[in-house]
Formats: structure tokens, sequence, C-alpha cells
């Protein structure tokens, strides 16, 4: 089947990337940016009018924050034949609007081999609700707003260096978010504040990935978990094992996708 695939490739790592790939993995072929196939997906969108799209299916996937899009996601929504969510949110009727968890893309997230010389790792944006991160000792953060954005080939060495990685989600978002998934599949130790939904996909808290109740948690879990290397590989491996022999790829997200289509 033709898809075309309406999105603007403009970060380093976009979602875009992924999904194309999980399409033409499955066997279809992807037209980017280009009108006329059976089936039109679009990335996110608040870029493009859906009105100018061709009176074929129409599928938005929004896998940013549904809050921060509120007014236009209400006003896109009855545009498209169906819209996929990264977030849990209300609206989803499993049905119209339905729940398209993140993924990970085992061909570029994976771990490599070598030093663990980072203490611990934040890789995302920077906006206020995260301005506390400030304040954690042995901290290194890339993204925007950070020091730098990474491409995938970095982030992959990062992962792989990090003692703990650590994943905030934004507020009003309900997750999982992708970087639990990609932290999970570079076989990194993961601390993450809570995880909505997660125990939808077998995930233990404690047994997979370790969850901080607050910054006095998250400092007291951060030193612990430093000088217990033991524990932490022990998680982490367990946290990788369990992820990769589930459905968390890209490529069972578009099988949702495709399913819904049908």
């Amino acid at each position: 089947m033709k898809i075309t695939l309406i999105a603007p490739f403009r970060y380093l790592e976009p979602d875009e990337l992924h999904f194309k790939e999980a399409f033409e993995e499955l066997g279809h072929e992807v037209l980017v940016n280009h009108f006329g196939s059976y089936l039109t997906v679009v990335m996110k969108g608040t870029w493009v009018d859906p009105r100018v799209l061709p009176s074929t299916i129409r599928f938005l996937i929004m896998p940013d924050n549904y809050e921060r899009y509120r007014s236009y996601m209400d006003a896109v929504t009855p545009l498209y034949d169906r819209v996929f969510m990264f977030n849990k949110d209300p609206n989803i009727d499993g049905e119209h609007v339905i729940w398209l968890p993140a993924g990970y893309n085992p061909r570029v997230h994976y771990p490599e081999h070598g030093r663990k010389d980072i203490d611990v790792l934040f890789i995302g944006t920077k906006h206020p609700c995260r301005d506390w991160m400030e304040n954690i000792p042995h901290l290194t953060a890339y993204g925007t707003g950070w020091n730098r954005n990474v491409t995938i080939e970095e982030k992959r060495g990062l992962y792989s260096r990090a003692k703990i990685v650590l994943n905030n989600h934004w507020e009003s978002m309900p997750g999982p978010n992708p970087r639990v998934f990609q932290a999970l599949a570079h076989r990194s130790f993961l601390i993450t504040d809570k995880v909505v939904g997660i125990e939808e996909f077998g995930f233990i808290d404690d047994k997979h990935f370790i969850t901080y109740k607050n910054f006095h948690d998250l400092l007291q879990k951060i030193n612990y978990y430093l000088t217990h290397p033991d524990e932490r590989e022990r998680i982490a491996s367990q946290g990788h094992d369990f992820l990769v022999k589930g459905s968390n790829t890209f490529k069972d997200r578009v099988k949702i996708m495709l399913e819904a289509f049908t």
C-alpha cells in the first residue's frame, strides 16, 4: 500500500523517521510530503491545514503534550478519520481518538559497550517545570535550552555511558513518554517520575526501573544507586530484557494504526 507521510523532518531525531521506517519494514511504500496516496498520515500537523490534504483516509499522530495544543487539537480532530495520541487523554475513545503509545526503534536504540562515566543524564527540552533539575548534583543535560541537541548516534553513546538516566514528563502529560522506552532500549538504569499507564505494558517499578516521588526522594535514590552498581545494572538489564521481549517497537505501533485503517 502507498502511504503519504506529511511531516517536517526538522529535528535531529524525528519521530516521523521511526514511523517511516516502520511502515516500510511492513512492506508499504512511503511517499514523504507527496499528496495523492490512499492513506495520508500527518505527524503532529500544527504546521499544515488539514483542509488542504487529499480527500483520502487521513490519520493524525500527535506525539506531543495534548494540553500544549488543546485549542488546535479541538479544532482539527473532527477533520481526521483517526487521531493517535502518545499520551493518555480523556478524549481517547478507542475509535476516533486512539492511544498510540510511544516506542523505540531497534535499529537505532540499542546499547553500546564501554565506560560508564556520566553519573546522571537527562536528554530533553528544558522548560519551566524542569528548572529544578539544575539543582541535581552530577547532572549532565542535553537538549533544547540545556547544552545542545544531540544526534541519534550521540544519544546512543550518551545513554550507554550513563550510570543513571533521569526521566521527567511534561506537566499534564500522562506517560509513558518516548524517553521511557528509549532509555530501557539502551539498557540504561532509569529513574523516572510516575509513569501513567506503564502497568498496561507489564513493567514493574523497582524491577524494571525506579520511580521517585519528589525532589528529596530523587536525590536519595540517585545517591544510593550511584554507590550500588550491581543493583543498578541488574535493574537496567531486567528493564531492557523485558522491553525487547514485548511489543514496544514503532513497528508494533504502526500495526495498531493499520488495524484502525482496516
